[in-house]
């Protein structure tokens, strides 16, 4: 495993970041595109989904920090997470949704692969690659939570394996499931996982305890 180096003290520090997919909301229900900051909250559903990904999320040896998109379901998932783990969330831009261009506030189309499609005027995904990047780069502490957006997620994982949008756009990770990151590679430790592997558990708590 790659490790980082703090140049002052001499030492090697990990870095480990869980992210988390929302809730189910009604954007999810209602088959609705949306990058707008507020509405379309947690559906009932949704709301059960957060409180079983911080359940999960609890049982890491510590968490130094936790982030989420300015969305209002990744928030709401957020503040759910907080609540169980005792942490404060921060807000953070680079881990917001992908503007859907002309889609925006739409249904989603029928259109098969209709996030590939130019026509749309859909967020560049170099962008949402180079936001993730940004986030991973510049995230503090060793175990790092933090909650977004389904293609944000995909990107994530096209930024470490580089199969590109075709590959990773069109299978998004499930509401409420994780992509844990070693972000000193970045290594892909997880994807579209529910729980914290049993291995990832120990892992962690040999590496940052």
């Amino acid at each position: 495993m790659l490790e980082s180096t703090d140049s002052k003290m001499g030492l090697r520090k990990n870095k480990f970041i869980v992210f988390v997919r929302h809730g189910e909301s009604e954007t999810n229900v209602k088959n609705i595109l949306s990058s707008a900051i507020d509405g379309y909250p947690l559906t009932d559903a949704g709301v059960r989904q957060a409180e079983n990904a911080a359940l999960a999320l609890s049982r890491l040896p510590k968490i130094d920090a936790l982030y989420s998109s300015p969305i209002l379901r990744a928030m709401q998932t957020a503040e759910i997470i907080g609540k169980k783990t005792g942490m404060k969330f921060i807000v953070d831009n680079r881990l917001r949704e992908r503007n859907f261009g002309s889609l925006e506030g739409n249904r989603i189309p029928d259109k098969y692969a209709w996030k590939l499609d130019p026509e749309y005027g859909i967020s560049k995904w170099r962008s949402l690659i180079n936001n993730m990047k940004s986030f991973i780069e510049g995230a503090t502490g060793e175990v790092i939570v933090a909650v977004s957006h389904g293609d944000n997620m995909s990107a994530i994982c096209d930024l470490i394996d580089g199969k590109g949008e075709g590959q990773h756009a069109l299978a998004c990770p499930l509401n409420c499931n994780f992509v844990i990151v070693d972000a000193t590679g970045p290594e892909l430790m997880a994807a579209d996982v529910s729980t914290i592997p049993e291995d990832l558990i120990r892992k962690f708590k040999f590496d940052v305890l």
